[in-house]
């Protein structure tokens, strides 16, 4: 039980740097009740902040299993590390979009009106991980805008329901029980194939200068007279090694998904063991290639 304990302070202390103490919160601003429903779009921002919410659901999975001893740490150093790594990504990224978000004039700005609507539509389980952005928007909107004195207003037009989680329970995305397809898109790619090859050639002496300025990588193994109708030619016997590129242009089809897990919910507890029960459902996006790929030009390095 100690272990367990401990583990989980641990646990908690690097989940609270990591995503912004939201378990401590008992607040919240114009928090929007009932369903909602998160508008898909393809704006880079929002990708991001897709991005963010999947390390947020990776990140507490692994903090579950560290507490409930699924995963030991002492024998699994592997797995601390990829949690650990994370934890690191999701971090960079939350610095990435908070410089981006955070520089840009929210009453003008199509990127921060998006998130914006991005945010206000996420499922209420999902938003805590967007919520470290929105808090570093907020120390940027306070000393851009000293006069205002408070961003209760702002909040609650841009952001509503910031800094809100349940006091009581604790939430885990479960298995994957549906994925509804929503459209598909063509991407460009560009790749380059190297291919080595090997010659061992009996050449003209004449005509190794000019094969060594180009094949710097030649090697002389012999020379010796070979005698050609008649005529005696000095030869020699090469070696080198050319490389070959080639550049493969592609339209690529990518089908955008959204993906349906179960819910799980457990009463907030350090003396034993979360007991998890079903909750509903919750939703993230997701992208994969469809297996459709158009080749659209073909270059010889």
């Amino acid at each position: 039980m100690r272990k367990i304990v401990l583990l989980f302070i641990l646990m908690f202390f690097v989940s609270v740097l990591c995503l912004g103490a939201h378990d401590l919160i008992r607040t919240h601003i114009g928090q929007q009740k009932g369903p909602v429903e998160m508008k898909y779009n393809t704006f880079k921002e929002m990708k991001k902040a897709c991005r963010l919410i999947n390390f947020y659901w990776e990140i507490l999975e692994y903090r579950y299993q560290f507490i409930d001893g699924t995963i030991d740490a002492e024998t699994s150093p592997e797995l601390v590390e990829k949690y650990l790594g994370l934890i690191e990504e999701y971090n960079d990224l939350v610095k990435n979009m908070s410089l981006k978000l955070g520089s840009e004039d929210y009453k003008v700005s199509s990127i921060f009106q998006n998130f914006s609507e991005f945010y206000q539509t996420c499922p209420e389980e999902s938003r805590p991980a967007l919520d470290t952005v929105v808090s570093n928007i907020l120390v940027k909107f306070n000393y851009s805008n000293p006069a205002l004195g408070t961003t209760d207003n702002f909040i609650r037009q841009y952001f509503p329901g910031y800094g809100y989680t349940d006091p009581e329970y604790w939430y885990r995305k479960g298995r994957e029980v549906d994925r509804e397809f929503l459209y598909a898109r063509w991407q460009e790619e560009e790749k380059t194939y190297m291919q080595s090859k090997l010659f061992e050639l009996t050449v003209e002496l004449k005509l190794v200068v000019g094969l060594t300025q180009k094949y710097p990588n030649l090697e002389v193994i012999g020379k010796f007279p070979v005698n050609i109708g008649g005529h005696i030619v000095i030869c020699a016997k090469v070696k080198f090694e050319t490389k070959e590129g080639i550049t493969i242009k592609t339209k690529k089809k990518i089908g955008e998904f959204k993906l349906w897990f179960e819910l799980l919910k457990a009463k907030k507890t350090i003396w034993s063991d979360p007991k998890w029960e079903p909750a509903g459902k919750t939703y993230e996006f997701f992208e994969e290639p469809t297996g459709e790929e158009v080749t659209t030009g073909v270059r010889w390095d």
